[in-house]
Parts: C-alpha cells; sequence; structure tokens
C-alpha cells in the first residue's frame, strides 16, 4: 500500500525555515563588513592626503628654533585638547580637518632633537574606529 503525502511535516518546514534565516543572516553580515571596510577603506586614503597636506605645512611653515623651544629638548605631544599657546596653532589643526569625518583625533607628536638638529614628528589621525595612520616629518636647522 502506498501512502500519499501531500506537504511537508512541521519539522522539515521547521528545518527549512532555520536553514533560511542562518542564509540570510550571514548574508548581512558579510554586507556589513564589506560596507565597514569599504567605508574605511576610502577614510584611510582621504586621511592619507590630510595627514600629507599636515606634513608638508608643518615642514614648511615651522621654524626650528621655535619647535626646539617649544619642546624644552623633550617628547612632546599636541592634541586638539592642548594646542593653545602651542607651536602648532588650534586654527591650523581645526582648518586642517575642516569639512572631513575625522572628529578631532589627530595628534602631532615632536621627538627630541638628534645630533644633526632634526627634529623628528609624527603625525596620529584615527580614520575609522581605531584604525590609525601615521605619518612622519622632520624639521631641521
Amino acid at each position: 500500500m502506498l501512502n500519499k503525502h501531500h506537504g511537508f511535516t512541521l519539522i522539515e518546514a521547521i528545518v527549512s525555515i532555520f536553514i533560511l534565516t542562518t542564509l540570510v543572516a550571514s548574508t548581512l553580515a558579510i554586507v556589513y563588513q564589506m560596507k565597514n571596510q569599504a567605508l574605511a577603506s576610502e577614510r584611510k586614503l582621504l586621511a592619507s592626503e590630510v595627514s600629507k597636506t599636515l606634513k608638508d605645512e608643518l615642514e614648511e611653515t615651522l621654524v626650528y628654533s621655535d619647535v626646539l623651544n617649544s619642546i624644552n629638548q623633550n617628547q612632546t605631544t599636541i592634541s586638539f585638547d592642548d594646542c593653545i599657546n602651542r607651536v602648532v596653532s588650534c586654527q591650523l589643526l581645526e582648518s586642517t580637518l575642516e569639512d572631513t569625518p575625522f572628529e578631532k583625533r589627530l595628534t602631532i607628536t615632536f621627538y627630541e632633537p638628534n645630533i644633526y638638529n632634526q627634529i623628528f614628528f609624527d603625525i596620529e589621525l584615527y580614520y575609522f574606529k581605531d584604525r590609525m595612520i601615521t605619518i612622519e616629518g622632520v624639521i631641521y636647522e
């Protein structure tokens, strides 16, 4: 005798819904991750351009003796929180980040001069969540 079943059993329906839900959830997670990666790549490119522009500006405008007097032979870090009365003005930092998505997460670290009278500095810019780009510059006598 043949047993004729039409349709699905309850267990078959539940399993198929579970499989479909898993596929949709994993697809959405991959799309979200790809979107974040694309945004991070775009911001990294912009952060590179902004940092390089600031580096060039600092190398062209800062005078070795002024920087030397400002850092007092020690490593000095300048950020938006403490840029008042420093060798790098708050106005320069603000104008650099104007019209960018970087939320004032920029620091400039000046290192003590070396034996060749060079003061190296790093520009660190956070461009996406905890991702950071660092560009090095130098001021010399």
